[in-house]
């Protein structure tokens, strides 16, 4: 038939031989999943080839009618095999596939949530000898649904570990030097370190427990020790009226309106008969006693008539000078009578103290 069709003339070519080309396993159960052979192979037949899928390793054959081509030439037969691979690893290039580490009970937590962001879109195979899984799929469906699954997996391997690696370890810290630590960014550094570190405190061992990987504990330690060697103490000489005073106010609500409200980062605590300052350094203690010499006052008052104090009379000032300059949130002045009755001491912040003192 040649002959006859194109001359004595026509040159004689040997068909091309079958390859082979590998596809990514989960891919290739993708494409099966999908029954997406007959989709494939027309796509490859304008290049003369036929897609077999049975197994990962692809098989192409050339069609028969590659050699009935009228302007075929030698170099189109010998090219065959190449350009036919090149055009079918791109077609393969629109599909994809990434995989997650995780191990087995992680991913028995995560499957449920993972399949409803993965849906019919794409094929999930969990490989517990790697303990890892492959997702596969369209690339462009596997760039929306990567972020998602990745963070969900990441999370459950996350809770696990904690779960089976986590370690609790206690630190003794005052409240003052945890108040102080506190201001100084202690609870952001933790969570700079993990959003997953647990920390506590109980002011009435005065500990700080630390709860989460061997790493994240030791480096929040780490933290921790570092600032406190910065963290200083003074004693201070307080007058007994204001020591009175200072006795019967939350000292750490008191440091707050005092010193942190001004960027002053000390802590006083009452103790026995004298006043302890603890400050992120030593300018802090300076700055925080200065605050109290300028802020805090105490008066005393002579009585020359002692019944005065035990006449109601009396008792209904007290009681109303009090209840205008104290609320239940902040107290900022209080009144004393001696146990002779012949003294009277008002103590707290300056301006009230003068006001009722007045």
């Amino acid at each position: 038939l040649g002959t006859a069709l194109y001359g004595e003339g026509r040159p004689s070519w040997k068909v091309p031989d079958p390859f082979t080309v590998k596809v990514h396993p989960v891919i290739w159960k993708f494409l099966q999943m999908k029954k997406l052979l007959r989709n494939i192979n027309d796509q490859m037949r304008p290049h003369f080839c036929s897609v077999q899928l049975d197994d990962p390793e692809v098989k192409l054959s050339p069609l028969p009618n590659l050699l009935r081509q009228k302007d075929l030439t030698a170099k189109d037969v010998e090219t065959w095999s190449k350009t036919t691979q090149e055009a079918f690893c791109r077609l393969m290039s629109q599909y994809s596939a990434f995989e997650c580490d995780v191990n087995t009970e992680a991913w028995k937590s995560a499957e449920k949530e993972v399949r409803l962001v993965v849906k019919e879109d794409a094929l999930l195979v969990f490989d517990a000898s790697r303990e890892v899984l492959i997702v596969a799929g369209r690339a462009d469906v596997l760039k929306n649904i990567r972020a998602p699954v990745e963070s969900i997996v990441l999370k459950a391997v996350s809770v696990f570990e904690r779960r089976t690696k986590g370690v609790s370890e206690t630190m003794h810290l005052s409240p003052a030097r945890f108040c102080i630590l506190k201001q100084e960014g202690l609870l952001k550094a933790a969570s700079d370190i993990s959003s997953e570190m647990e920390l506590s405190y109980n002011e009435g061992t005065q500990t700080l427990t630390i709860k989460g990987l061997t790493e994240e504990v030791l480096r929040t330690k780490n933290w921790i020790l570092e600032k406190n060697t910065f963290v200083m103490e003074r004693q201070l000489n307080i007058p007994p009226g204001l020591l009175q005073y200072l006795r019967t106010v939350d000292s750490m609500e008191m440091s707050k309106n005092l010193f942190m409200s001004q960027n002053v980062n000390a802590v006083y605590c009452v103790d026995s008969n004298r006043v302890t300052l603890t400050g992120s350094s030593d300018r802090a203690l300076t700055d925080a006693e200065s605050k109290m010499k300028a802020d805090l006052l105490v008066q005393t008052l002579d009585v020359k008539d002692q019944t005065v104090v035990t006449l109601q009379t009396w008792m209904d000032l007290n009681k109303e000078l009090l209840d205008t300059y104290n609320s239940s949130n902040k107290r900022t002045v209080n009144i004393w009578v001696s146990e002779g009755g012949d003294k009277v001491t008002v103590a707290g912040f300056i301006n009230p103290v003068k006001e009722v003192s007045g």
